[in-house]
Formats: structure tokens, sequence, C-alpha cells
């Protein structure tokens, strides 16, 4: 049953899963194998390593909250973990284990940790080593245990068969929470929205139709990861197809510099979120093989773009602005 109080509003869309199987995008993962799914500051990552990786992460989760079943009914976990392969780790194992996915964001105080663990009702906060020790003392006054995230580095994973491992029906997923993202808190206290995992592939499945997803595509992440934008348009869309996701710890325009994005894996995908007044104008260089292009935005509040190459093209899929967006370039 679920408990009173757990946030019912959902990501919102017009499309519709009912006719379609429903499974998190985990279930997918040993379908790409020993594909990159992720490179970060450790190295690359398959999405087998991955798999393997949750799958283990999941089992310590039922271990630690004593559920015997392999099944929580829907518990909520949080984790708070940096912008790489660990957050996609405790992501899938948190559903894996049949509960719901808080993620915590590590740049914001304590006390609105604690606020959003207590009021998501969290039974288990996972949190990688670096901020064990940041968490702990909110998660103790709450009577809440900490799971540390032993993240291995990428080639050091046990793999183990997998392939058998028993994963919950179509149907059972279906109506069952996926996660629970919070609001900015702008106009009150943070709300959180609940989304079933029928919304959320639903969502997924849609911008993977229009930004025509391929397993080629590689996309550079910079985004925060408490927010649907940098959840699933920039990190369950690529691992839905198969695609590669380069996931930096934050945004840094010397990091994301043109000798950046001439790296290997060569990124196909720029998506970006172009926020605030002091983002009046921003020159972004991109090399589409042997040639520079130039995506060039002048934008009054808010703009979300993509970049989609090898067919140099620019297109504005979404944006809410409040001041009028005053000059957008559109390379020919």
């Amino acid at each position: 049953e679920r408990r009173a109080g757990c946030p019912r509003r959902g990501v919102q869309t017009t499309r519709t899963a009912s006719s379609h199987h429903v499974s998190p995008v985990f279930t997918k993962a040993l379908t790409f194998g020993d594909k990159v799914a992720v490179v970060d500051q450790n190295g690359e990552h398959t999405y087998r390593e991955l798999f393997c990786q949750s799958l283990r992460l999941s089992q310590e989760i039922c271990r630690v909250l004593q559920c015997s079943s392999r099944d929580l009914k829907e518990e909520r976990i949080s984790f708070l973990c940096p912008n790489d392969a660990s957050y996609v780790i405790a992501q899938w194992a948190s559903w894996m284990s049949g509960g719901i996915a808080v993620p915590l964001y590590k740049k914001h105080p304590v006390q609105q940790l604690e606020y959003v663990i207590e009021d998501s009702q969290s039974a288990l906060v996972v949190a990688t080593d670096e901020y064990v020790g940041k968490i702990s003392p909110s998660a103790e006054k709450l009577g809440v245990p900490v799971l540390p995230l032993r993240f291995h580095s990428s080639g050091s994973a046990d793999h183990t068969a997998v392939e058998d491992v028993p994963l919950a029906s179509s149907a059972s997923w279906k109506d069952r929470g996926a996660m629970i993202i919070y609001t900015s808190g702008t106009t009150g206290r943070p709300k959180g929205v609940l989304s079933t995992h029928e919304n959320v592939q639903a969502v997924t499945t849609g911008l993977v139709e229009k930004w025509e997803w391929k397993k080629e595509d590689v996309i550079l992440h910079v985004l925060p990861l408490h927010h649907v934008h940098g959840v699933i348009n920039k990190l369950l869309c690529p691992l839905w197809v198969g695609a590669t996701c380069i996931m930096l710890p934050e945004f840094s325009a010397q990091m994301v510099s043109l000798e950046g994005l001439s790296s290997t894996p060569r990124i196909r995908v720029v998506n970006f979120l172009i926020q605030g007044e002091r983002w009046k104008y921003w020159i972004f260089p991109l090399h589409v093989g042997s040639e520079l292009l130039e995506a060039i935005l002048l934008v009054g509040y808010f703009i979300f773009s993509s970049l989609h190459f090898p067919r140099p093209r620019c297109f504005v899929l979404h944006y809410m602005t409040e001041h009028r967006l005053q000059s957008f370039l559109q390379p020919g």
C-alpha cells in the first residue's frame, strides 16, 4: 500500500505506453553488451558493466532493507552521486530492487537534502564515498540507513552471469513508480513529482523518435541530474538506444572547449539549457569532421536547443521565455 503523502503527480505527456511493453531502461542493457554506455572521469563503462554493478548494488539494497523477496514494492531510495556512471548504477539498482529512485543534488545544502529524504519518506540513502560524510548526519537524524556505493572503475567489475536474472514482467512495471523529482521551490517548499515507469518510457521513446536517436550517437552531458531535462533528455534517451553518454562533473566552459569536443568518441549530439541573464551571448564551436561549425545563440531568459550531427542543423525544440527571443542564427 502506498504511503500517505507520497507524491502522485507525474511527468506530463500526451503519448501513452499502454499499448507497448513497459520496462525500465536497464532491461535493454544486456542487448548492447560491451558497447560503451558512459564515459566519465573514471574511464569508459560498457552497458554490461553498468548492469552488473547495478545488480550487485540492488542486492545490497535489499540486504540492508531485509527484503528477501527482492521487491521493495515502491519504497523510496534516495541517492547522492556525482555526475558519472555511479548515478546510472544507483538509479538502475533502485529500479532493479523494485524501489522508486529519488535523486539528490550534490550542491544542495544539507537542510534541503534532509528535507527531500524526509518528505519522500525514503527507506534508504545510497551515497558514493565522497558524499557519505555529508549525508550521514541527516540520515541518522531521520533514522534512515546509509549504504555507501562502492563504485568500481571501468574494467574492474566482476562480470557474473546475469542473463538469467529474473526481472519483473512488463505488466508489473507499467503502473509502478519510477522516480520522484523535486521542484525548484521558487514558489514555496520543493514539491515531489512522482513519475511511473509508463510515464518515463513514454517521454523517453517520444524524444528518441523525434530526435532520431541512433546507437552511434554520442552526447555530452553537463547538466544537473535532479531535474527531468538532465535525467530523461540527456541520460535515459541515449541509454535507451545504446548510444554513448560523455558525462562531465559539471558545466565548465574550459572543459567544454573545442579541444574537449574533439576527443574520442567524437560527440555527435550537443544538448544544452541556457538560463539566466548572465547567459546573454554564448558561442559554442564544434568540429564536424575538418570543418568548424558555430551555433550562435542570443537569448533572453530561457531557451532549450539541440545540435544534432553529422547533419549540421540547429533546432529549437522547446523553449520557455519571459523575455523575447531576440535573435537565433541557424546554420545553413
